[in-house]
């Protein structure tokens, strides 16, 4: 394990850390390093066998945290780890075995029991499942390298193309290095023609399990069973999809103010120093999220082809959080995957799905 002393760092504050953990290290009994693994027990770290697959240019790795004491000792703090991210390979021409640490590698600080789930690992995962039939069609790094995915398509599994919509299947596996989210997959649809993307999210459903502990494995379920699991919950979706078309939808205000939880009510307003209240609406904020709502629903890919239905309006929402322009910088904190804006999605579909089922 390497070490490190980082001080003034805007994202791992070492002395808050050691303030809040009550720390007396002037004291402290010298520990032995330990290094931070995931225990290969299934699926093995295919780094030097020349069949495995190489995604991701950087690596993580644990770093012991060293910071002065009061008497200006420098001290190992004991427990814990920070999360660095570097690049797999050193250029030929660095002199030194790593790159230096500083503030932008370091993502996180954890405890010695939590694992580091590497980007190797996460390779190795996706090699196990391409022998399997499977086909790696993306990668990659969102939130500065905090969060890392690889999206895996299979042929066996159904697509559904109707008016303005062709939906493919994917499995998407993914994990954070900030204790976002677990080392997990799930299911995924992707519109081809707008590129929406709905994360199925199904808790009956995973093409593996994993845990970020010290002792962690990954174990891939059963082929077979995964694969059959897998159509019967696209097709599940495919059919609330087409009970979505069926439904038609004039006006898809209120069902974008529901998605988006706005409420029309009275405003107070100050003019001249007297406060008076407005009519019933929205709040700015709400009102502008509405108009770029409707903008989804008039021009967004293939939404004149959909015609005027259910589908239509959930399909404004996640043409909103993939697509637009004013959510750009949410997608850069990867929100529309894991997020606030990943939850809209869900709370839209359900919300879209249920006025259909009451309108049968």
């Amino acid at each position: 394990m390497e070490k490190c002393n980082i001080m003034n760092n805007n994202d791992v504050n070492i002395t808050e850390l050691v303030d809040q953990l009550q720390m007396e290290i002037d004291n402290q009994v010298p520990t032995q390093d330990t290094t931070i693994e995931v225990v290969p027990d299934v699926v093995p770290d295919l780094r030097n066998e020349e069949e495995s697959i190489n995604l991701f240019d950087h690596t993580q790795e644990a770093v012991d945290i060293y910071a002065y004491n009061s008497q200006g000792v420098l001290r190992q703090i004991p427990e814990y780890h920070l999360v660095n991210r570097r690049l797999k390979a050193i250029p030929d021409w660095s002199d030194k075995p790593e790159f230096d640490i500083d503030n932008n590698s370091v993502l996180d600080v954890q405890k010695n029991s939590v694992s580091i789930i590497t980007s190797e690992q996460m390779e190795s995962v996706a090699y196990e499942l391409t022998q399997l039939g499977y086909g790696v069609t993306g990668s990659g790094e969102l939130k500065d390298g905090k969060l890392m995915f690889i999206e895996l398509e299979h042929d066996d599994l159904p697509t559904l193309e109707i008016p303005g919509t062709q939906l493919v299947p994917k499995f998407w596996i993914g994990s954070s290095h900030d204790g976002t989210i677990a080392f997990k997959s799930t299911a995924k649809v992707v519109d081809t023609i707008c590129l929406n993307t709905f994360m199925l999210n199904s808790r009956s459903f995973s093409l593996f399990t994993a845990k970020h502990t010290k002792y962690a494995d990954v174990r891939l379920k059963e082929y077979e069973r995964t694969i059959k699991d897998a159509k019967e919950l696209f097709k599940q979706y495919y059919n609330a999809v087409e009970l979505l078309a069926s439904t038609p939808v004039t006006n898809p205000e209120p069902y974008f103010a529901s998605v988006l939880k706005a409420e029309k009510k009275p405003r107070n307003r100050v003019v001249n120093g007297v406060t008076t209240q407005t009519e019933p609406r929205y709040s700015g904020r709400h009102d502008n999220q509405l108009t770029q709502l409707m903008d989804s629903w008039v021009f967004g890919e293939g939404q004149r082809e959909r015609g005027k239905n259910l589908w239509r309006a959930f399909s404004s929402v996640t043409d909103w959080t993939d697509n637009s322009e004013s959510t750009a910088k949410d997608r850069e904190k990867a929100s529309h995957i894991i997020g606030t804006r990943a939850m809209q999605k869900t709370r839209a579909f359900d919300l879209a799905f249920a006025i259909a089922s009451n309108n049968q």
